[in-house]
């Protein structure tokens, strides 16, 4: 009979399942954090082509800004060249041709004959000065220089009510200059400028009221009319897609505001822009 211990051996084994057990723990932890690190590599992959797409998507809306920054400037250009030509011209070649044959006169010594024409030209000079002026105010009116943004729209809203007597003019204008920061001023004056002009091409409206306010929050415009209101909205629930809308939101977005507009074919249309004050401060 021959009695063997085995302990030694089962202590081996059962060392040897132990230490397999643990490999096997520690392969599937290391299994684990390589596929954490995989998705957190494919995550970080999605953003990263997320990041390229919406850059790639502000360098084609920076495109299509500085596109129409360029035709805008060039229809402003060709705006004030045919004023100039159209107004401007005639008047200077009407008062050029009116001086010479006054000197004519003066030569031949008719300075009765010339009196009547001294007072044409003086009126013809007059009308020139007023069209210079026109032109420069409506490229950019001093008062907003001067003296502010709320004086600017005071003016811009007697302007308005006097070029279209059809359509009461409301103003109510609840800050003074001094409450609004100083390069928000053009973008405020701009914006209700473009709205009026929109109420008076498309809204056939027979009133309208321009609002700027401001409070602890927030400085607000607010243009109303009574007239037909805007084309129904899209499908994605904006209102047009037109130049002037497109233009006057990527205003009021450039200084972190934004634009709303609230319409109805019985109610009119509301455009309000807004920006938080703590944002619109000067800097």
């Amino acid at each position: 009979m021959v009695v063997e211990d085995v302990t030694p051996l089962r202590a081996a084994s059962a060392a040897l399942e132990d230490l397999n057990q643990s490999l096997e723990v520690r392969v599937q932890t290391r299994t684990r954090e390589l596929e954490d690190a995989n998705r957190e590599l494919q995550n970080e992959i999605v953003r990263r082509e997320l990041a390229e797409e919406a850059l790639r998507q502000s360098r084609h809306e920076l495109e299509l800004l500085s596109q129409q920054l360029i035709q805008a400037q060039e229809s402003e250009r060709r705006r004030i060249a045919r004023e100039l030509h159209d107004s401007i011209g005639p008047s200077l070649s009407a008062i050029k041709y009116s001086l010479e044959r006054g000197a004519e006169l003066h030569r031949q010594a008719r300075h009765e004959d010339a009196l009547p024409l001294i007072a044409r030209i003086i009126q013809r000079v007059r009308e020139a000065i007023a069209d210079v002026r026109s032109i420069a105010m409506n490229l950019r009116p001093p008062v907003l220089d001067d003296l502010g943004v709320a004086s600017a729209l005071e003016w811009l809203s007697r302007e308005f009510g006097e070029t279209y007597s059809h359509i009461a003019v409301h103003t109510h204008i609840d800050a003074t200059d001094a409450d609004i920061p100083s390069h928000l001023a053009t973008t405020i004056f701009r914006s209700a400028q473009e709205l009026l002009n929109n109420v008076a091409k498309h809204a056939k409206a027979k009133h309208v009221s321009v609002t700027l306010s401001r409070d602890t929050a927030r400085v607000s415009l607010l243009v109303c009319d009574d007239g037909i209101g805007l084309p129904s909205p899209s499908a994605s629930g904006s209102f047009g897609t037109g130049h002037g809308i497109r233009n006057l939101r990527e205003r009021a977005q450039m200084h972190g505001g934004k634009l709303t507009l609230t319409s109805d074919q019985k109610a009119g249309t509301i455009a309000r822009l807004e920006w938080a004050y703590a944002a619109a401060r000067d800097p």
